[in-house]
């Protein structure tokens, strides 16, 4: 595992908490009471398909929280958020509700734009759905993929590399960034083999390696 960057009590100046999803990896209980409590005016964002599970576990912080669904559209601030349903393994959906448990998120500040999918495969539709929504100044994609042993203990699966790298290429997003890959010992993927795939195959799209503890500033393009 890779051990936080920050401690919780250090984001006193965040405005804005967004979670895709219900899984410790993305909605940490234990780190969002502390963060919480850090940044006492920030809401936290997340699909309304795990609110009211969210709001037993951590009922202090029940009036924060800002429920979404696929194809909402809400402003905070100075931020815009766009979810769009991810399909973690399978595109689920509760029937009765249409309530969608994993979500990703255009987030767009001072008209810089953002998709962040949280954990997702593709699935059909996908892709033209964020061509309508586009244009981006960066994506945020996992690339450690799926397979059966993963499944069959408990790991829900994400694109491969080679699919988010055409995702990326059809999207043409400014840069792009490889996520997803090197939290959990049995479930990565080198991102080299994304770099190497997009640079052969599409070799005007810009990729980026984050490094870890380092301090990314987002601007808009000129």
């Amino acid at each position: 595992e890779i051990p936080p960057p920050l401690k919780p009590s250090e984001l006193q100046d965040t405005t804005l908490f967004i979670g895709t999803h219900d899984h410790k990896d993305h909605i940490d209980r234990d780190a969002w009471s502390e963060m919480g409590e850090a940044a006492p005016a920030a809401p936290f964002v997340i699909p309304r398909a795990v609110l009211s599970r969210l709001e037993e576990a951590l009922p202090a912080l029940s009036s924060r929280y800002v429920g979404m669904n696929d194809g909402e559209q809400i402003q905070i601030s100075d931020v815009t958020l766009s979810a769009v349903a991810s399909a973690h393994e399978f595109l689920d959906c509760d029937e009765a509700s249409g309530l969608y448990p994993y979500l990703g998120f255009i987030i767009e500040v001072n008209g810089f734009r953002l998709y962040h999918p949280g954990d997702t495969c593709l699935y059909n539709g996908l892709e033209n759905r964020l061509l309508d929504l586009g244009p981006y100044d960066l994506m945020i994609l996992p690339i450690n993929g799926r397979d059966a042993l993963r499944y069959s203990t408990g790991y829900l699966g994400c694109m491969t590399y080679q699919e988010a790298a055409d995702l990326a290429g059809t999207l043409s997003p400014r840069v792009v960034i490889p996520g997803h890959y090197d939290m959990f010992k049995h479930n990565g993927e080198n991102p080299l083999l994304f770099m190497e795939y997009v640079a052969a195959k599409y070799p005007k799209q810009q990729v980026h390696l984050a490094s870890h503890g380092v301090k990314y500033s987002l601007r808009r393009s000129s």
